[in-house]
């Protein structure tokens, strides 16, 4: 899936996908993030279900829900 989003500022920000069992399976920190961010996270061996994605970043934390199918 693909994480894609504006900022007013250059920040930084981490990455983290969460399972069902609250297991962090996906984490990565990205820095001097430039206005326009668009990257490409491959959970292809991850089993089919609910995720949490969590997006840190200085301005604050976003929560949002993917289902892998």
């Amino acid at each position: 899936f693909n994480v894609s989003f504006t900022s007013e500022e250059v920040q930084s920000i981490t990455i983290k996908v969460i399972n069902m069992l609250a297991v962090e399976v996906f984490s990565q920190q990205y820095s001097n993030v430039s206005t326009q961010f668009l990257e490409q996270i491959d959970l292809s061996n991850y089993s089919k279900g609910i995720y949490s994605l969590e997006i840190h970043a200085n301005s604050g934390t976003l929560y949002r829900k993917i289902a892998l199918q």
